[in-house]
């Protein structure tokens, strides 16, 4: 059975023969580009030979964003958050079994006891995790914050409320194209999914530390 494919743009690239075509496959934009006839298909990231720049990760940039009526709802899908509510918004989404989600949020703590951001912690147990849906739900019945969460936290408690937020977080961000973590959503809706160091992180934040 196939999996069901859509296409979101199709425009030139900045190699002549070739144009670039932006899909949405498993909940994930992807690029792929193709001949002018379609009938061939190219997978893989276009950089720039003398600037090092991503080209294709540039354009998915522009279509990795969250629907304005989704944006509205992501506080009210947060679990747990860190540093102060005046600094600069950003949400992180995690799972309890991600080891680069780990790495991330060590950056996160750093630059929240600074000041310079404040964190609300999305959940996004996957499908590939044994046990990972019941960590975050316990997670939320029980009040637990981030310092529970990364040290694996887990009970029996599986109540409604927790079902209710942890899904209702799965649907929101698949249904805009998230489908990894770690992912961050910026403040204008935006994007990215895999993790950034934390000089990247700065950079797309717009903040100087």
């Amino acid at each position: 059975m196939r999996k069901k494919t859509d296409v979101l743009s199709v425009r030139p690239s900045s190699v002549a023969s070739l144009c670039e075509v932006v899909i949405q496959s498993d909940w994930q934009n992807k690029i792929v580009y193709t001949d002018a006839s379609g009938s061939r298909f190219l997978f893989g990231n276009l950089v720039d030979a003398v600037t090092g720049i991503n080209l294709s990760q540039q354009t998915l940039d522009d279509f990795n964003e969250l629907a304005p009526g989704d944006r509205e709802k992501l506080d009210g899908l947060t679990a747990f958050a860190i540093g102060k509510p005046t600094a600069a918004v950003l949400y992180y989404v995690t799972d309890p079994q991600c080891p680069y989600c780990s790495r991330g949020i060590e950056d996160l703590r750093i630059l929240a006891e600074e000041g310079a951001i404040y964190v609300r912690f999305l959940l996004f147990p996957l499908q590939s995790h044994q046990g990972s849906l019941e960590q975050c739900i316990a997670v939320v019945c029980d009040g637990k914050g981030v310092d529970e969460f990364e040290s694996g936290y887990r009970s029996d408690n599986q109540c409604e409320k927790g079902r209710r937020l942890v899904a209702s977080g799965i649907e929101l961000l698949k249904r805009n194209g998230i489908s990894a973590t770690p992912t961050y959503i910026f403040s204008d809706g935006h994007y990215y999914s895999g993790y950034l160091d934390m000089t990247d992180l700065l950079k797309r934040m717009k903040l100087v530390r």
